[in-house]
């Protein structure tokens, strides 16, 4: 949990230059292994919608390949999903 938060902070630094602290949360298991709500949490600073701040930091998250698969669901939650390895 804490390389998967870690990779988060990462990807929003270098997206964003911003400091954040990552909540995840362990959604429904049809949704992936955990959840995070950060592109809620940075849409209103960095004045974007929160599903393209979501998008962003999908594309960036996959790069690491650290995450089997990762989703976007409602405004701008992200649905992630480890490798079984």
């Amino acid at each position: 949990m804490e390389r998967i938060s870690h990779a988060i902070e990462q990807a929003v630094h270098d997206l964003f230059d911003q400091k954040v602290t990552v909540g995840l949360d362990r959604p429904d298991v049809k949704f992936g292994d955990y959840a995070t709500n950060v592109a809620l949490q940075l849409a209103k600073p960095l004045g974007k919608n929160p599903r393209e701040v979501a998008e962003q930091l999908d594309a960036k998250l996959r790069e690491t390949g650290e995450l089997e698969d990762v989703t976007i669901a409602g405004p701008g939650f992200i649905n992630l999903k480890l490798p079984d390895s």
